[in-house]
């Protein structure tokens, strides 16, 4: 017997969870495959859909044939303060297939309406036929769901915190980089 399977529960394919990705917002997210790699791994991709709710949810608030993935905006720092569109890739990841606390399955529907495409287990950045490897479910699964939800019913606020974030990211920049130059200099 493996042991593993009885220590573990596992996500499955066509799993639909409940994510609470901030205080106050409640997501939707699909397991789209699930399987066993020949090295041991358990892996499964699982795709972020648009729907959000602030208030807790049940699966029967879902209109599943309604779902989809949802497509997020990728952009690059190239210079200091200043930000370029790359391109709009699907929130699609390759994900450890252990439930966790942060793992909260509330039904099982036909994922292939919602995204029919083949995904192999391939490492890639969603633009070139692999996806990004991200291990374990986090707590904040579903923060790109949050943060379009943001750009369309709380512009303002959204927009004050992505001005904070990226003010102390560029001060954190600077503040390694006025570092490397010092032990340059010593």
């Amino acid at each position: 017997m493996d042991k593993r399977a009885t220590k573990y529960e596992y996500l499955e394919a066509s799993d639909v969870l409940k994510t609470t990705p901030f205080d106050g917002y409640w997501g939707c997210t699909l397991v789209l495959t699930a399987s066993d790699q020949e090295n041991g791994a358990r892996l499964c991709y699982i795709g972020i859909t648009p729907l959000v709710f602030t208030h807790d949810y049940q699966f029967e608030d879902i209109e599943t044939s309604n779902l989809t993935i949802l497509g997020a905006n990728i952009e690059i720092r190239v210079a200091p303060n200043q930000y370029a569109h790359l391109r709009r890739s699907p929130c699609i990841g390759i994900y450890g297939r252990v439930k966790t606390p942060n793992t909260k399955v509330i039904g099982r529907i036909d994922v292939n309406h919602v995204y029919p495409h083949p995904l192999t287990y391939q490492i890639g950045n969603g633009a070139d036929r692999g996806w990004p490897l991200y291990g374990v479910v986090p707590a904040s699964l579903g923060t790109e769901a949050v943060h379009e939800w943001r750009a369309i019913h709380d512009t303002e606020n959204l927009a004050a915190d992505i001005a904070a974030a990226q003010a102390s990211h560029e001060q954190m920049l600077s503040h390694l980089a006025s570092k490397s130059r010092g032990k340059r200099n010593v």
